[in-house]
């Protein structure tokens, strides 16, 4: 699910001129941040770089610091400027000192268009009834009920009670493998639809539906708030608000606040990951905080624990749902279905 999305805190700034250079001094905080937001370049950059990176964050810093005093969530044309100009620059020193010189590029991500292929309507969270088809053979409708079936097999018992829809749809292989949306107004209703020609690898599969899942679990109406009120205390994107102390508010103030803006002022920069690639369990959670968060979650219900002695960022994000006794209820049942052999297999 990718929408633009910003929030941030409000930081006090102390900025002096620095001798004749016209560059500013900056204070503790400002330069926490930079070293934060640089990243593998931090130790990297020559002071030059370093005084002009610090000059661009500060300018960016002043003009967040006054917008959000003022309770604004949406940032002017002037601070995305500043936040573009800021974020080019790390990609420049991120091509030089981490990329050998070539520009980093970008993910490589296609928008191919999508085909509806067949959609279900989701009887009392188990049974499928057909609301609408394109001509398919009955080997493909079968497939459809094993893809279903799986996910059944895979997640806990009544975890599909919030789902009205199975969409199945294709893209070609290789693209996008399944979405979650709403069905509803404010995210009280839910669809799941998947590709099946993306579906051959089991524990891919497996990985995508939790993943999905997740999705859902981080986005519905106990967690999030649709009314269209935007604030600057919680995460936010367009149309959509984190409620305080919910999974994903907290996830973002744990991992993102410091990195949101910088990951916004160009989406498609692959610059981000290598400037913090001990921070994300794939490459893909390096989107945003909702793509994250699902993919960390993936990663904590089907996969082991990272050793205690692992003190990495991605390691803290797969230890962060440990505090929430109904995610680590979920991963255990989950974790007992794949014991088990319970877990039916999707096949394209």
């Amino acid at each position: 699910m990718r929408r633009s999305a910003a929030a941030g805190l409000t930081l006090c700034l102390l900025l002096t001129a620095c001798g004749g250079t016209g560059s500013r001094l900056a204070d503790p905080e400002t330069e926490r941040l930079l070293s934060v937001q640089l990243g593998a370049l931090d130790d990297k950059i020559s002071g030059r770089e370093r005084v002009k990176a610090r000059s661009l964050l500060s300018e960016v810093q002043e003009r967040k610091a006054a917008r959000t005093a003022r309770g604004v969530w949406e940032k002017s044309d002037e601070e995305w400027a500043g936040l573009e100009a800021l974020t080019a620059y790390y990609d420049e020193l991120t091509a030089k000192y981490l990329g050998d010189g070539e520009d980093v590029g970008d993910w490589g991500y296609e928008d191919p268009p999508q085909r509806t292929l067949t959609v279900y309507q989701v009887l009392d969270g188990t049974d499928l009834r057909v609301l609408h088809s394109r001509e398919r053979t009955a080997a493909e409708r079968s497939n459809d009920q094993i893809m279903w079936s799986g996910m059944l097999d895979l997640l806990p018992e009544g975890a599909f009670q919030a789902f009205d829809r199975f969409t199945v749809f294709t893209d070609g292989p290789d693209e996008m493998v399944a979405y979650v949306q709403m069905t509803d107004w404010d995210g009280t209703r839910w669809e799941i639809a998947l590709d099946p020609e993306d579906t051959g690898d089991d524990d891919w599969t497996r990985e995508t539906i939790v993943h999905e899942y997740g999705h859902y679990l981080a986005l519905n109406a106990d967690q999030v708030d649709y009314s269209g009120e935007t604030r600057t205390e919680t995460y936010c994107e367009e149309g959509m608000t984190a409620r305080p102390g919910s999974y994903l508010d907290t996830f973002y103030r744990m991992f993102w606040t410091d990195l949101l803006d910088d990951r916004l002022a160009d989406m498609d920069s692959y610059g981000f990951l290598l400037r913090h690639p001990d921070d994300f369990v794939t490459e893909y959670a390096a989107t945003d905080p909702v793509e994250d968060l699902a993919e960390s979650f993936a990663c904590y219900v089907l996969y082991d624990a990272p050793p205690e002695t692992e003190t990495a960022v991605w390691a803290q994000k797969w230890r962060f749902f440990d505090r929430w006794p109904d995610l680590a209820e979920f991963r255990a049942q989950v974790q007992e279905r794949l014991a088990s052999h319970a877990v039916g297999e999707a096949r394209s």
